[in-house]
């Protein structure tokens, strides 16, 4: 095996995946409406708090989601993850899209009907494009994505850039957190679930125009409209 191809397998190994792909034209109906116009250049939302590593399992989604409400404009009362996300990835595989739950993984959707049923979101809705994604980033809080995660994707280079070369093929779905953008570099940074280890202390930075092509690929991303303060 050449040292790419271990390199790969390692990160499979280590850096577990997990979000199923679930597409449902009722979705048309709760797209986002983001603000028509922003002042900002750049905004990253505060995540200095709790962070989690799934490790190899397939949890992604229940990670991602702890993530964001972590690190969404609201004030919390208590440290730590205000849902855990191992319990979160089990409640979503209950209302997700596969009779069961003898499977790996389950959809971003699925994650936000969990929180929806366990009272910590009211509305979610989806970005239908990458301004929507940008304007919401910079004006109103993080946004979940899911989408192809590739073989090269796994380790970002030293500056935390992350590289898609979709020629590296397709190692599974993931879902993660995009909770900063700048204008000028046209780079969103996205929080993984891989640990402060992973990347630039848990972050890697992605071009709009890769997330663009991943959102485009049967990708998705969804914010909440109202959150709830977890008691």
């Amino acid at each position: 095996m050449s040292t790419v191809g271990k390199t790969i397998k390692l990160s499979i190994e280590e850096h577990g995946l997990g979000r199923r792909h679930a597409p449902d034209e009722r979705d048309q109906a709760y797209m986002l409406a983001p603000p028509k116009r922003t002042e900002r250049t750049h905004r990253s939302w505060y995540d200095n708090g709790w962070w989690g590593d799934q490790g190899a399992t397939p949890m992604c989604v229940g990670y991602a989601w702890a993530h964001y409400i972590e690190d969404s404009p609201v004030t919390h009362p208590k440290a730590g993850a205000q849902v855990q996300p191992e319990f979160l990835y089990h409640a979503a595989q209950l209302v997700d899209e596969w009779p069961g739950t003898d499977y790996e993984g389950t959809s971003v959707r699925a994650g936000a009907k969990a929180l929806q049923k366990m009272g910590i979101i009211g509305e979610y809705l989806w970005a239908p494009d990458m301004a929507a994604i940008a304007k919401t980033v910079l004006e109103q809080g993080p946004v979940i994505m899911g989408t192809d995660w590739y073989n090269s994707m796994f380790e970002p280079d030293s500056k935390g850039r992350l590289s898609l070369d979709t020629s590296s093929g397709i190692a599974g779905g993931h879902a993660y957190v995009v909770n900063g953008y700048n204008v000028w570099t046209n780079l969103f940074r996205i929080k993984n679930s891989w640990s402060r280890s992973w990347g630039i202390k848990g972050h890697a930075l992605i071009h709009a125009d890769d997330l663009g092509r991943l959102l485009a690929a049967d990708g998705e991303a969804c914010m909440t409209k109202e959150i709830e303060i977890v008691k």
